[in-house]
């Protein structure tokens, strides 16, 4: 008889479908753990690309074991070293390659066109926005559907003028009042914010008239889709507005400090206001948002800046301080509030930037203004932006605002608070545009030199140093421990010292760019430490260069006056000994030197070696000259040598001239310097009908109070406009008055 087969032990015969099953999830684990937390891949098309050919090597190297070996347990080892060491290369290996990527741009559109006429509304508080009418910047959670945002605002006559749906951001145009719209649109559950569409201004050396704005039909450069170099690491990003001189000038300061690769200029003109060019709140966004997705795209890191703020402004002569100091001017944070609101969306939307791949610098604004009737600025004043607490999140986004200090308290203009940096800038130059573009190029150097960094550990380098032993930190610097820290660039020796006082002989000064390594200054990218082998600085001499003043012109009412020819500067020698090196010293290009004698401060040039020159010179283009007489103070040009400045007078196409008188302000223009007189309102005589300008203001403050009481509650609903309205009609009361008309 045959061998009886038992049918009822079927254990060797029966398919194991189990062990493909608990495979099939092992390996989708597995490459979602090394996703998250080692490779980082950057879009839906890499993740799938990474899983589907990871299953085809794992079954692959599966079959191929079969044909060679019947060994489980050699099959088992080769399958695990298959996959702990295939997958990572072939998840590196798919997002490294631009075939299976995502594309950000799918569906956007930027808008181009012209821009409506901007106006002017007055809040209860008595903050006057400038801000363009019938258009709003909507955000809304990035898997809504364009369809759904057009269904949002068809009834009020709206339509999308910009969209980047992966960044959840839309700006539209409505038929309706904006401000009904807003209201009505904030209720959905996708929508995360709705923002009017602010006018944004330079926030350079001077300031805008944002009530002389038209429509000028200005593009969105293009370019901001393709970067300036597509195989480096790190590229510079510059949002600004060039169809004037402010964004060349903000990139003069970055190329000043020694950075010159090449940087993407995204051109965010919008209208023209006065004699200079305002942008919009939807053309910084969307420049910010399609930065960030192309460097996603090409896996490049990206350091951006933005020199353009905001600008508030007053009628009202009560809440404005003309002091810059602690809670200075809180009454206009309302549309930086909401400004800001919608850059943070932006940046968190961004998958790159919460990776650590993105550092932004942001100006913090030139403050809050004071205005006449007729709109033209009386006074500014820095603007204390402490309560404004989106600034806490923005620095955990890599996210900084830089304002300006002097002697250690804020520049009279320059906005402040606890959230802000401050940075002190050259004398000769103003606006916390310069302090953010110092800051923007400070980043990139440190980063270009620490090239696998991410933005959080390069936030670091450029705050917290880690000095060697016999010095003290002082931010990114190392100091002397006997000195007293004034900021990254400015330290004062005790006791005599004190940041606050700044006594002449007491305090150390380091260039935009540089940083304390002891009692010399060295490349802000360069690591301080003690040095073991010295080298004697070598005797030099260094010509010392004495600037006179140039003639000053005087700019006469509504005409361009002549120009003159300006004197040369004369030149006279100084010689600088060196001494010995001391058992200390700095490296400089490759070499040690010892420290200079202690009249001198150590410079160590982009190339070559290292010199010594005298102390309080101020550098010009690659020189060293002797500083200003009392009432004057140093202008360093672009290009060539310096001149002294009366202290007060203005510069005009090159050319100084000399401030305008009482009553008039200085207007620069393509002829030169002119002064126009400022638009204050009419002066009128007591009649026999009783009619005084005193009476007459004294019943407009009592109208402007009765509009405050009436609509102390509102924000962008519908009650500012009633509030503009009533504003409106006490203006007229008060012309009426002046005309003895009532």
């Amino acid at each position: 008889m045959g061998k009886r087969i038992d049918l009822d032990n079927k254990k060797d015969q029966r398919p194991k479908i189990w062990k493909p099953v608990l495979g099939f999830f092992f390996l989708s684990f597995f490459v979602i753990w090394i996703n998250d937390d080692y490779l980082g891949f950057n879009d839906r098309g890499v993740y799938i690309a990474t899983f589907l050919f990871s299953f085809v090597l794992v079954i692959c190297s599966y079959l191929i074991l079969c044909l060679l070996t019947g060994h489980k347990i050699l099959k088992k080892m080769v399958l695990m070293l298959t996959i702990f060491i295939g997958v990572p290369i072939v998840g590196y290996l798919s997002d490294t390659s631009t075939l299976f990527r995502v594309s950000l741009f799918e569906d956007a559109v930027i808008y181009n066109g012209s821009m409506p006429e901007s106006e002017m509304i007055v809040m209860p508080s008595g903050e006057m926005i400038a801000l363009f009418p019938r258009q709003a910047n909507i955000f809304v959670d990035p898997k809504t559907s364009v369809e759904e945002i057009e269904n949002l605002i068809l009834p009020f006559g709206g339509k999308v003028l910009t969209r980047i749906p992966t960044f959840g951001y839309y700006f539209v145009e409505v038929a309706e009042n904006i401000e009904t719209v807003i209201a009505a649109v904030n209720n959905k559950d996708f929508v995360l914010s709705v923002e009017p569409n602010f006018v944004v201004v330079e926030a350079g050396d001077s300031f805008v008239d944002l009530t002389d704005t038209n429509n000028a039909t200005e593009n969105l450069t293009a370019a901001m889709l393709k970067s300036p170099d597509p195989d480096a690491g790190i590229i510079v990003v510059q949002i600004d507005i060039f169809k004037d001189n402010h964004g060349y000038m903000v990139n003069g300061v970055r190329e000043a400090m020694g950075n010159k690769g090449p940087v993407l200029q995204i051109d965010v003109s919008s209208v023209k206001c006065g004699e200079k060019y305002c942008s919009s709140a939807d053309r910084v966004y969307a420049a910010l948002a399609m930065v960030l997705a192309g460097a996603q795209t090409n896996r490049q890191q990206v350091a951006v800046n933005i020199s353009l703020a905001l600008m508030p402004i007053t009628q009202n002569s009560e809440i404005f301080d003309k002091e810059n100091g602690a809670d200075s001017n809180s009454w206009a944070m309302t549309q930086w509030e909401s400004f800001t609101k919608g850059l943070l969306h932006v940046v968190e939307s961004s998958e790159w930037s919460k990776k650590g791949n993105v550092v932004i610098s942001q100006a913090a604004g030139n403050g809050a203004c004071l205005a006449d009737k007729g709109g033209s600025i009386l006074d500014c004043a820095g603007i204390d932006m402490s309560s404004l607490m989106l600034l806490n999140l923005f620095a955990e986004n890599q996210v900084y605002f830089y304002g300006v200090e002097k002697n250690g308290q804020p520049a009279k203009y320059s906005n402040h608070g606890s959230n802000v940096i401050m940075k002190e800038i050259p004398e000769n130059s103003a606006g916390t545009s310069v302090a953010a573009a110092q800051a923007w190029a400070e980043t990139e150097k440190v980063w270009q030199a620490n090239r696998f960094s991410d933005a959080k550990k390069i936030r670091n380098l450029l705050t917290q140093a880690v000095c060697p032993y016999g010095l003290q930190a002082c931010y990114n610097s190392c100091i002397p421990t006997n000195a007293e820290c004034c900021n990254s660039n400015v330290y004062c020796l005790k006791p005599g010292g004190s940041c606050g006082l700044r006594k002449p002989g007491t305090c150390s000064i380091c260039p935009a760019g540089k940083k304390f390594c002891g009692m010399f200054c060295v490349d802000v990218a360069r690591e301080c430490q003690k040095e073991t082998v010295e080298q004697e600085l070598p005797s030099t001499n260094q010509e010392i260069k004495t600037t006179p003043p140039p003639e000053t012109k005087t700019a006469p009412k509504q005409t361009a006056p002549k120009q003159e020819t300006k004197t040369a500067p004369t030149a006279s020698q100084t010689n600088i000994d060196t001494q010995a090196a001391q058992p200390k010293g700095l490296e400089c290009n490759g070499k040690k030197w010892g420290p200079c004698p202690s009249d001198q401060e150590f410079y160590c040039p982009p190339s070559g070696d290292a010199t010594c020159v005298p102390l309080n010179r101020e550098s010009c283009n690659g020189k060293y000259w002797a500083p200003c007489q009392n009432g004057e103070k140093f202008y360093c040009p672009p290009s060539g040598d310096p001149s002294c400045m009366p202290v007060g007078s203005e510069l005009c196409n090159g050319t100084f001239w000399q401030s305008c008188p009482a009553g008039s302000h200085f207007v620069c223009i393509a002829e030169g310097g002119t002064c126009k007189p400022d638009k204050e309102p009419p002066s009128v005589e007591p009649d026999s009908g009783g009619c005084d300008q005193n009476a007459c203001t004294r019943k407009y403050n009592t109208c402007r109070d009765t509009c405050y009481r009436s609509t102390e509650d509102c924000l962008y609903t519908s009650c500012a406009t009633q509030y503009g309205n009533c504003v409106n009609v006490c203006d007229a009361q008060y012309t009426a008055c002046l005309n003895c008309n009532n």
